[in-house]
C-alpha cells in the first residue's frame, strides 16, 4: 500500500495462455484456493467468479488514471490508483530529489527505493541523476547486503526494499 495507490499481487499467475486483453474481454476465474473463496462466498464478499476484474474497469472509467493490469513471471499484478491523492508529480510515484552530492550512492538509492517502493534502474537514474553503470554497481551491492531486493527479468525488473 502506498500513498497514491495499492499494489495486489497474486502469486500463481494466470491460466496457461491467459493474456491481460483476454481478461478484460471476456473475465473468467478459477479458483486457486477453494477454502478462501468458500469463506468469500458465504460471507457475500463474492458474488460471482470473475466478475472483479470487469468491476474495478467499470468503477475506473471515468478516471484519468486507469488500473494497471500486469503479468511479471507467476505474478499477477493488479496497481488501483487512489482518487484523493494529488501529486504534482507525473510520474506514478512521488520522486526523491538528490539533496547533495556529498551523500553516498548507496545511501541514496536505498532511501529512494524504501521511500518510492517498486523503482526501476531508469526511475532511479533519472530522479536521482546517477550514472546508468554507477546505479547497476550500488543495486548490485545493495542485493548483495540483503538491503533490496529485485523482482522480475529484463526490462520490467524493479526493486524493493527487504
Amino acid at each position: 500500500m502506498y500513498d497514491d495507490r495499492i499494489e495486489i499481487i497474486s502469486f500463481g499467475g494466470l491460466e496457461y495462455g491467459t493474456s491481460i486483453e483476454e481478461i478484460l474481454k471476456n473475465p473468467t476465474s478459477s479458483r486457486r484456493n477453494p477454502l478462501i473463496c468458500d469463506v468469500f462466498s458465504r460471507l457475500d464478499f463474492m458474488e460471482r467468479r470473475g466478475s472483479g476484474i470487469a468491476k474495478i474497469m467499470d468503477a475506473y472509467k471515468n478516471d484519468e488514471r486507469k488500473p494497471k493490469l500486469e503479468i511479471i513471471g507467476n505474478m499477477f499484478i493488479v496497481t488501483l490508483y487512489s482518487r484523493l491523492y494529488r501529486n504534482k508529480s507525473s510520474e506514478n510515484h512521488p520522486k526523491i530529489i538528490r539533496k547533495s552530492s556529498e551523500n553516498h550512492p548507496k545511501d541514496e538509492i536505498l532511501y529512494y527505493i524504501k521511500e518510492n517502493g517498486r523503482s526501476t534502474k531508469k526511475s532511479i537514474m533519472s530522479d536521482l541523476g546517477l550514472a546508468e553503470g554507477q546505479v547497476k554497481y550500488t543495486i548490485k551491492t545493495l542485493k548483495e547486503d540483503g538491503k533490496i531486493e529485485s523482482i522480475g527479468k529484463g526490462k520490467n525488473t524493479y526493486y524493493i526494499p527487504k
